[in-house]
């Protein structure tokens, strides 16, 4: 590997945690003018290597991607070799909607949001930091992470800040109810009512497109939609709602590796290091950081702040669909929509918990497979890689589960 990362920061004084490099002292300062990286690379990769805009795998439904570009090994660099600045923070441009199995046509459409920079005013909205450096090259993080929320003060909540991240690095805004899953749930009735997911829509699922003009209480202080789907949209997270709150502020990464959760797809994508994130993490190092994202985001989402934004987000979807079971024009003999969504909840989130679990296992065992590497990690990384594989009871402290009770 030949090649150069250059980071331009610059600051306003020399004030901060001091560390020698090559016998020169150097300084650690939050940052106050922050530069994108230039990178230089040819040939192969190496640890540490500069990462330019490489798209993930499995995660192209995401409603909350804003893009999800995973640091890849840059082109060659052009003559200019500074990019333009990146803007404080992007502009919400909407999703794409999210379409259902049995008919391509029918989708969710996730409603506007705020930005995360806007949800970092309010302190209702809770900030999530794990314990974890969100840099591709942080390496020997504990797999057992910790993550601390952010309410106030509202000094505190400015580590919201975009400038100058590379995309995976930047700060989400996270529907904890998920736009996906108004679409999953959909799915899990049409498969009750027709027998399968993929056969044309039963007419029950249909009527939640027609314009009905459901009466309801929309919540937020907005205007009543035409559609049940439209209504049941209206109770994720969205410029009403957001700051009741039913959103919260995550990074980037822990809100992708959420929809792969959800979703059961690999959480680590790639196979033997050959593609997707395995290209990236490319040694032991970086992979138990890996295994510590994925245990901050069990741990973001079983957290009572999260917990209560999506009890908000779930009691308002099965209020509509409780007036829905009772609305002459959309009811369905034989079937309560209302309790087919509570079905679906547990059935759907106790999957996600274990897929997470085996993938966790499944983790442990492909790095304990390389006993020179595992040597290089710091004391006592082996034998938690060991509990990990060997001990069902770790694996539910690395990644809880947090069953819906009383509501």
């Amino acid at each position: 590997m030949v090649g150069v990362d250059l980071d331009l920061e610059g600051w306003e004084e020399i004030d901060g945690h001091r560390k020698t490099l090559f016998d020169v002292d150097i300084y650690e300062k939050p940052d106050i003018f922050v530069f994108p990286q230039v990178c230089l690379g040819f040939d192969d990769v190496a640890p540490g290597y500069c990462l330019g805009g490489k798209k993930e795998e499995d995660d192209e439904n995401d409603d909350d991607d804003p893009g999800h570009y995973v640091r890849g090994r840059r082109a060659r660099i052009p003559r200019a070799l500074s990019p333009a600045l990146s803007p404080r923070q992007d502009p919400d441009t909407g999703r794409e909607p999210i379409p259902l199995k049995c008919d391509k046509k029918k989708a969710v459409q996730i409603l506007k949001y705020p930005s995360p920079i806007e949800l970092a005013k309010n302190t209702a909205v809770p900030i999530f930091v794990p314990n974890i450096p969100c840099g591709e090259a942080s390496e020997d993080c504990w797999p057992n992470a910790n993550i601390s929320v952010i309410t106030e003060p509202l000094e505190q909540r400015a580590i919201v800040d975009q400038t100058g991240l590379l995309d995976q690095e930047k700060w989400a805004s996270e529907h904890v109810y998920e736009a996906n899953w108004v679409r999953d749930y959909l799915d899990f009735l049409q498969k009750k009512l027709a027998g399968s997911a993929d056969k044309p829509c039963h007419p029950a699922i249909l009527r939640f497109w027609d314009k009905l003009n459901p009466t309801y209480p929309a919540p937020g202080g907005a205007p009543a939609k035409e559609s049940y789907v439209e209504a049941l949209a209206q109770h994720l997270g969205t410029v009403n709602t957001a700051y009741e709150p039913r959103m919260a502020i995550i990074q980037q990464r822990l809100n992708n590796l959420k929809y792969l959760m959800f979703a059961k797809k690999t959480l680590i994508a790639g196979r033997d290091g050959v593609e997707g994130r395995r290209k990236v993490i490319n040694s032991h190092g970086r992979f138990v950081c890996e295994l510590a994202r994925i245990s901050a985001t069990c741990k973001y989402y079983a957290h009572p702040a999260a917990q209560e934004a999506l009890k908000k987000s779930i009691l308002g979807i099965e209020e509509v669909l409780g007036i829905a079971d009772n609305d002459a024009k959309m009811k369905e003999p034989g079937t309560s929509f209302q309790q087919v969504h509570k079905d679906f909840y547990d059935e759907f989130h106790d999957a996600a918990i274990e897929w997470t679990r085996s993938q966790l296992q499944d983790y442990a065992k492909f790095l304990l497979q390389y006993p020179d590497e595992v040597d290089e990690l710091p004391p006592g990384f082996k034998e938690d890689l060991e509990r990990i594989r060997d001990d069902g009871e770790y694996r539910k402290e690395l990644c809880p589960q947090t069953k819906r009770t009383g509501w």
